[in-house]
């Protein structure tokens, strides 16, 4: 980067930084080649685009209802009130229009569809009810879908509310329309704001950059199960593939379900899941399976003989290119690098570490760390409300993406350390309880303070023991829990039995006896 690119790009970031967050600013410059005046103005009006109602929507609480009240806009000039309305019913191949400032928030990229932009693995459907349900207010929409992650669930609509929900937007019932409404071709291109969600969706279940994903995307004819099967192609070929018994076993078991997949492919999904995402593993396949079903009824449906009209021989020479056995990766278009792959052999526990010493500091630094994350989710909705599909905008949303990425591991880490630590202090030599922790992490500690145990018991024959004398999980009978029901329990006691332990269920609490025979 030579000097007068740098002197230029300090210029546009001492401009815009207490409006805009620097790291967008970087990464919206470095679409342009500054030393060029022309190229400078843009960079620059696009900041300028960006920036121009910053103000009026922090004082509005990102709500489009506060922001076109009379209340914010009486302080506007009457001139630039003219240019925002009008600008912002510009789009992509379509003429600008004016419109009046009580219509003003129906030009803004919708709620629902920023939310589905920064929540891409949620219904769409799903995330407007949610909207709805808050009250219109995406910010308490944003925190109540992280909970729902953070449990390692995914919010849905309630029971027979799907067939007749429909959302703000206006999306009309394919009911009412089915005679008119066809499908829409799967040979056209996607759309700019498709292409993200797809890439976003793959990227957190395969816990990947976006940027690598986004190439192999392309080469892969837009197609999430093609570009899946692309990356488990390769890992399989490199070796990347679940090899303890626990996972082994749990493959055995998805393959039952899903019988349209190759059985190679199920140790290979397990491993290069994303361990963020209790269901990850499960998504993967189901698109796996649905894309092999659909396969093959196509075959099925076009089979037909192939009529040729001329023989077909062999040539005389086959033309034989010789290629070193590492060269697959970077011969093979749509393939996966080996830089993009090496993280998988990488354990997880490496890198989500956590040096708290007690549970007030592990909790504490989850509670920022997560507050962070949140703020990212945020300021991502607050740049896709704007987007309209922009292509420059639409970039600066993956940059805040990418940072609430970068916070879910390390606080995973801390919450993970709170509940080790939590445990660790009522933990007796027989017995431990469960109480306060997330499921997930209360399915983590009973099987490895189950299996300490045992280890433990140096003396016993290892087949059976005396119930009384058995370890004890202490889960809850669920009083406090929605439905009066525990939400550990059911998850520990089956965790348990699948590790090959065997349980007794008690009331609020289950006794591991011994190892099944």
């Amino acid at each position: 980067m030579s000097e007068s690119h740098k002197r230029k790009l300090s210029l546009l970031v001492d401009e815009f930084r207490s409006l805009i967050d620097e790291a967008l600013i970087v990464s919206i410059a470095s679409d342009f080649n500054l030393q060029k005046p022309k190229q400078f103005q843009k960079a620059k009006h696009t900041l300028l685009e960006i920036s121009q109602n910053v103000d009026l929507e922090e004082a509005s609480g990102f709500s489009p209802d506060a922001f076109g009240s009379a209340n914010f806009l009486d302080n506007v000039d009457t001139a630039s009130q003219t240019m925002s309305h009008a600008s912002r019913y510009k789009s992509l191949g379509e003429s600008t229009l004016t419109s009046s400032p009580s219509t003003s928030s129906d030009s803004e990229f919708g709620d629902s569809q920023a939310l589905a932009s920064v929540f891409p693995s949620i219904d769409p459907k799903a995330i407007s009810h949610m909207l709805v349900k808050c009250g219109g207010n995406p910010d308490q929409a944003i925190d109540e879908l992280i909970r729902y992650e953070e449990r390692g669930e995914n919010y849905t609509l309630p029971r027979a509310i799907d067939d007749f929900f429909q959302p703000e937007d206006g999306d009309i019932s394919p009911r009412r329309n089915k005679n008119k409404k066809k499908k829409t071709d799967p040979s056209l291109p996607k759309s700019e704001a498709e292409r993200l969600d797809d890439i976003m969706h793959l990227s957190s279940l395969l816990d990947c950059p976006i940027e690598e994903l986004d190439q192999l995307y392309n080469d892969n004819q837009q197609s999430q199960a093609l570009t899946l099967i692309s990356i488990l192609e390769t890992s399989k070929e490199l070796g990347i593939e679940a090899k303890d018994p626990a996972r082994l076993e749990m493959a055995k078991a998805f393959e039952q379900e899903h019988k349209h997949i190759p059985p190679d492919y199920f140790p290979v999904v397990l491993q290069v899941c994303s361990p963020h995402i209790s269901d990850s593993s499960k998504q993967l396949l189901t698109l796996l399976n649905k894309h092999y079903q659909k396969s093959k009824a196509q075959k099925h449906k076009h089979k037909q003989k192939l009529s040729i009209s001329y023989n077909l021989a062999p040539k005389e020479t086959p033309e034989i290119i010789e290629q070193p056995a590492n060269s697959l990766l970077h011969t093979k278009r749509g393939a996966p690098s080996a830089q993009f792959l090496s993280t998988w052999n990488e354990p997880t526990a490496s890198i989500n570490s956590c040096a708290a010493t007690t549970y007030q500091e592990a909790k504490k630094m989850s509670n920022e760390l997560h507050e962070k994350r949140i703020q990212a989710l945020r300021d991502a909705f607050k740049l896709a409300r704007r987007s309209k599909g922009q292509p420059l905008l639409r970039s600066g949303i993956v940059v805040y993406l990418e940072r609430a990425k970068s916070y879910e591991a390390p606080a995973s880490a801390a919450m993970s350390r709170a509940a080790d630590l939590l445990v660790s202090k009522g933990r007796t030599q027989y017995k431990i309880d469960l109480h306060g922790v997330t499921v997930d992490n209360a399915v983590r500690i009973a099987v490895e303070e189950t299996r300490k145990w045992w280890q433990q018991e140096q003396t016993r024959t290892r087949i059976t023991c005396d119930p009384s004398q058995g370890f004890t999980i202490v889960t809850g009978k669920g009083l406090h829990s929605v439905g009066g029901q525990s939400r550990i329990r059911g998850p520990v006691i089956s965790a348990l039995q699948a590790d090959g332990w065997t349980v007794t269920p008690e009331a609020g609490m289950c006794t591991v006896i011994g190892r099944k025979r």
